[in-house]
């Protein structure tokens, strides 16, 4: 592969600012939550809407992308994020009902469509003991995967991170959408 076709695409890791914005707590059904973030197939037939419970020692405001304390890597969309990603993500992700104990309409975002874009042979990894991933250090992405993609999960052999791309960012942003941090993952030079 040329390397003209690698590393020019920013990506940013999913992450919410719980410094900024409320977070939410798992009130039921928190094994249905927890296990979707490693599945790869839908599960949106079986899933029944959860409840969660909003925080009231963190800040009042409640973004579109509300931090689930402890699981931060499961994305939760307000209703009006997944009205603007909803038809961007459908062949990728599904969006599985929630509500909070103050009414508010939130989705989780279940990401079960794995992406090829990031060429795990050529990635900087931090390994645990037993040579498992704990980490990406730095990536190295397959640019010709990477024009379409706004959201992509890491396989669980590549840490299971997700990943937002910058056009999910400028999305993001000319929506008026808050409560993400856009901090860029390192790449390969």
């Amino acid at each position: 592969m040329s390397t003209t076709n690698v590393n020019t695409a920013a990506f940013y890791r999913y992450d919410p600012d719980a410094n900024n914005f409320r977070g939410l707590a798992l009130r039921e059904n928190a094994y249905a939550v927890v296990r979707i973030h490693s599945s790869f197939a839908s599960v949106a037939p079986e899933w029944k809407e959860i409840l969660l419970e909003e925080l009231d020692d963190s800040p009042p405001k409640l973004g579109d992308f509300p931090s689930l304390v402890d699981r931060r890597r499961i994305p939760l969309f307000s209703a009006r994020a997944w009205d603007v990603f909803k038809s961007h993500l459908s062949d990728t992700a599904e969006a599985l009902p929630a509500t909070t104990t103050k009414g508010n309409r939130l989705f989780v975002v279940h990401v079960y469509r794995p992406s090829d874009a990031v060429l795990s042979e050529r990635c900087e990894l931090d390994r645990f003991s037993d040579g498992g991933v704990r980490r990406v250090k730095k990536f190295c992405f397959d640019q010709t995967k990477c024009g379409g993609v706004l959201m992509m999960k890491l396989p669980p052999e590549l840490g299971g991170d997700l990943l937002v791309s910058d056009k999910f960012r400028r999305m993001a942003e000319e929506n008026g959408l808050e409560g993400l941090l856009f901090t860029a993952v390192p790449q390969l030079d």
